[in-house]
């Protein structure tokens, strides 16, 4: 019988380039279709600037997602993936994610203050 801790870095090249590919395919499908409003643009682009333009921490949070994310999966598959660091990386990125929520909403003047009573 093979041992799978020793094709696992083989496995994880193999499994996502596999899924790198199919995902790139869905997502330029579903970005060219007519009917679809997905914008791939909106990955790199902030769309809250006047005029719309790529900036550097789109670009780094994309990086640091992709190269955290590939990280996750080579340690989950080695076995070395405990419930901390799922724990850690998913309260992470949800945190990025709550963050960059609340402050588009305040700079769209949407955010109801809570001290504030006539807002």
């Amino acid at each position: 019988m093979t041992d799978l801790k020793a094709l696992s870095p083989a496995f994880v090249i193999v499994a996502g380039v596999f899924l790198l590919v199919v995902g790139i395919f869905v997502l330029a499908r579903a970005h060219f279709s007519k009917s679809s409003e997905v914008d791939l643009a909106y990955l790199l682009v902030d769309g809250s600037l006047k005029p719309p333009r790529v900036t550097l921490g789109k670009g780094v949070g994309l990086g640091a997602f992709l190269a955290s994310t590939w990280v996750l999966v080579l340690y989950a598959v080695q076995g070395l993936v405990d419930s901390a660091m799922f724990l850690a990386y998913i309260g992470g990125w949800g945190a990025v994610k709550a963050y960059a929520d609340v402050t588009a909403l305040k700079e769209r003047g949407m955010v109801n203050r809570v001290d504030d009573p006539d807002k």
